[in-house]
């Protein structure tokens, strides 16, 4: 019978894989962030407005992407299939970000 992992990271999110993905997005975002910033003062602040709301879509899509696109929703659909324990699991346990797991009352 195939079961569930419970270890490790997945005691705390169904999916630290994609989380981990778009973290690592994420930080390359705000790592890039002093160069915009360094050349305000030389461009119109219209610049800096467009150049930090590119960069939070960016992140927002990656997102959107990871968890209901190709990601968390899609795999979540087959081991519900494969695995009996894993609806119980979706239940007690975050689906993205890591966290405390949630108790069930049954």
């Amino acid at each position: 019978m195939r079961r569930t992992c419970l270890i490790g990271l997945w005691r705390y999110s169904r999916h630290p894989n994609y989380f981990r993905q778009w973290m690592q997005w994420s930080s390359l975002i705000l790592l890039s962030l002093p160069v915009p910033i360094d050349r305000w003062p030389h461009h119109h602040i219209v610049f800096g407005l467009l150049t930090a709301l590119a960069l939070a879509w960016i992140s927002w899509t990656t997102y959107h992407m990871l968890v209901h696109c190709t990601g968390a929703v899609p795999a979540e659909y087959f081991s519900r299939q494969r695995r009996p324990d894993y609806i119980r699991y979706q239940r007690v346990t975050n689906r993205f970000s890591p966290g405390l797991r949630r108790t069930t009352h049954q």
